[in-house]
Formats: C-alpha cells, sequence, structure tokens
C-alpha cells in the first residue's frame, strides 16, 4: 500500500520514512483518503452583535520536508541546526509588514520553531500533530 516514494523513482537515494503512506489508507484507493460522504452538521444562527470585522489570512504550504529538512530524513529534525531559510524570512517579512491577521501552514513540523524563527512573537501560534499550524495576531 505505499505509494512509490519520489527519490527512488529518480533513481535517488530514498529514505525508509514515506511521508505519502502516512496520509494514506491502505485499504482504500491512493489518494482517496478514506473520506466519507455526510450530512453536514446543523449550525446556529449567529448573532449580530457588532459591525463586521474583516481579517486578512494567508494561507501557506511550507514544504516542510524540502524546505526545512532539505530532503533529510525527517526524524533527524535537520531544520533545528539551522537558522531558518527563505520561508521563514518570507512568514517573517509578512508578520512585520502588519499584512495578515492569521497565517494558516501546511506541512508545518514544528510550529514552536516556524514561530522564533520567523520572529512571530506578535501571533500566538497553534500547531497540531497531522502537519498544521496556525498563527493569530494577539491584537488585531
Amino acid at each position: 500500500g505505499l505509494l512509490p516514494d519520489r527519490k527512488a523513482v529518480l533513481g535517488l537515494t530514498s529514505f525508509r520514512f514515506n511521508f505519502q503512506a502516512v496520509h494514506h489508507d491502505p485499504t482504500s484507493k491512493p489518494l482517496a483518503f478514506g473520506c466519507r460522504a455526510q450530512q453536514l452538521p446543523q449550525l446556529w444562527s449567529p448573532q449580530k452583535a457588532a459591525s463586521p470585522v474583516q481579517l486578512k489570512v494567508m494561507s501557506y504550504n511550507l514544504e516542510w520536508w524540502n524546505v526545512f529538512d532539505k530532503v533529510h530524513a525527517p526524524d533527524l529534525s535537520f531544520y533545528r541546526t539551522t537558522a531558518g531559510n527563505l520561508a521563514t524570512q518570507l512568514v517573517a517579512r509578512a508578520a512585520v509588514q502588519g499584512a495578515y491577521d492569521i497565517m494558516a501552514f501546511q506541512e508545518c513540523a514544528d510550529g514552536g520553531w516556524l514561530a522564533a524563527h520567523a520572529n512571530l512573537g506578535a501571533f500566538t501560534m497553534l500547531s497540531g500533530d497531522d502537519g498544521r499550524c496556525m498563527a493569530f495576531r494577539k491584537q488585531a
């Protein structure tokens, strides 16, 4: 049930961890992710207590395996040996310019490290155990 490792397909040395396999249910078709259609839950009606608020949101796929780990095995945490990279600089610029109120990240292996190296002191970082992180501005 493992999908082919990109490095093996290209004829390069690969390591044993296959990130795609973590997100693949071997009993389902490839890339089906085992999702099932269901009826959406009933939501409550919002109460209009104040004027609408405008938020600026950034969504960014960090490509952690490539940009941060530099294609090293993820369990080696290669990114911890660096002072940052172009992605942390880009996130830091977005934070300093005040352009975004919420920043959502895909393939985020360590939200605390990202926050520290991208100078996100004005943000609260939430990290999931599934490669997603979200930073929101403490004061808007």
